[in-house]
């Protein structure tokens, strides 16, 4: 779990500042469409926060698998 989640953040954390970098292009010079897309993927995570369940109460037995 510990070498998914390290890689996970390197690839993330290094591919981050040239995806802003292009889409900083793409506008001309203007972040708004950086500002954009960071909204765009907040709103979908947020979405899916308020779409799972809350699973301190589910019985992890055997027979629901």
């Amino acid at each position: 779990a510990s070498l998914v989640y390290q890689l996970s953040s390197t690839l993330g954390a290094g591919f981050t500042p040239m995806i802003v970098t292009g889409l900083v292009l793409l506008g001309g010079g203007s972040l708004w469409i950086a500002g954009a897309v960071w909204a765009g993927v907040f709103l979908i995570a947020a979405l899916a926060m308020r779409s799972i369940k809350e699973g301190k109460d589910a019985d992890l037995g055997a027979e629901h698998m």
